[in-house]
């Protein structure tokens, strides 16, 4: 992302940043040294013009091996890449589905496949409800312990602290919980949403099994939905679904089939891509080691 909030998140990760002016925009180029052999940059979620004499100036004072770039142009733009780029493996991801919140809510409902709304309705039977919680270490129990349930990747806790930190008052956090909450106060679902320029992003999410079978994963989506429209986003983007052209997103099967079912408009990202820059790096890219 380039933002002053997420250069601030990738410091608390370690990572310096160079801020690349240009009359139209500015570009955050983050880098990170690598023992005996110079360091590493990227530049994530650009927009595809990038002022490459600047980012070949700082690359080379940086002592770069090589700049990653994901940009945020989609697939209809592939010809304004930047020379010197190849096709590289990414890090973030290159396909997602991004919902209008433009509509009232009830046509937005309307435009969920039928097993959704099922769900949704299915949880409100089952008397659950949704609240907006600032309480960042009860999500973290609950994503800590669905991640390690359904075997995912999951950050540190002192990672996702960092990334709430930096973003701060753009960070939504809503869990779901069973009626009356003095009996059961711990939450059957949850997930984390940033907002930014009017687009709501789907961090993280966590479930228990009950919680799966009355829906409340589906209800605290739809109630995350509401609430980011209440505060002017016109978007909400589903953050990641599995990409044909990268078999290694195929683990990322069940998740996007339950994406798909929030209607949307799927969005084909460029895709990952690096330009070498020091002579050991040009010579592995050239015979394809990399």
């Amino acid at each position: 992302m380039q933002s002053k909030a997420y250069a601030g998140f990738m410091q608390k990760l370690g990572w310096e940043v160079e801020i690349i002016s240009t009359r139209a925009d500015l570009v955050y180029l983050y880098s990170k040294k690598v023992p005996l052999l110079g360091s590493v940059a990227k530049i994530p979620r650009s927009t595809v013009s990038l002022p490459m004499d600047l980012v070949d100036q700082a690359a080379k004072e940086k002592k770069a091996l090589f700049v990653k770039i994901e940009p945020s142009a989609t697939l209809d733009k592939m010809d304004a890449l930047p020379e010197g780029f190849r096709k590289d493996s990414p890090i973030l991801h290159t396909k997602t589905i991004l919902v209008d919140l433009a509509p009232i809510p009830e046509k937005i409902e309307k435009s969920f496949k039928g097993d959704v709304r099922t769900c949704i309705r299915k949880a409100l039977k089952e008397n659950l409800v949704v609240q907006e919680s600032n309480d960042l270490g009860q999500f973290y129990a609950l994503f800590e312990k669905t991640a390690k349930e359904r075997g995912f990747y999951h950050p540190y806790k002192k990672q996702m602290k960092n990334l709430r930190d930096a973003f701060f008052s753009q960070v939504k956090l809503f869990l779901a919980f069973q009626k009356p909450l003095e009996k059961h106060p711990d939450p059957l679902a949850g997930c984390f949403v940033i907002t930014h320029n009017q687009v709501a992003y789907y961090k993280y999410a966590a479930s228990t099994p009950a919680g799966r079978k009355k829906g409340a994963s589906y209800l605290c989506l739809w109630k995350a939905m509401v609430a980011c429209k209440k505060t002017g986003c016109h978007t909400f983007d589903l953050e990641g679904i599995a990409d044909e052209r990268y078999p290694q997103t195929r683990k990322y099967r069940n998740f996007t089939h339950f994406k798909q079912s929030w209607g949307g408009k799927e969005i084909t990202y460029l895709g990952s891509f690096a330009k070498p820059y020091s002579t050991f790096y040009k010579l592995l890219s050239k015979i394809e080691l990399i």
